[in-house]
């Protein structure tokens, strides 16, 4: 069953499109894609780990 998460660190990249021309000097484009990174993925009902969160809820 699928769970809530946070991703800490997310980030999105594109890398863009290219135009080639192959030998018969048609052109085409290839290449553009879509990337995605997270530095930690955790639960929602994770104990925070950093000083910060816990001192502010004691």
């Amino acid at each position: 069953m699928p769970q809530p998460v946070e991703l800490v660190g997310f980030r999105v990249g594109v890398t863009p499109a290219e135009k080639r021309t192959d030998r018969n000097g048609n052109e085409k484009v290839v290449g553009g894609t879509a990337w995605y990174q997270a530095d930690e993925i955790r639960p929602l009902n994770a104990v925070p780990t950093s000083r910060k969160s816990a001192s502010q809820e004691g």
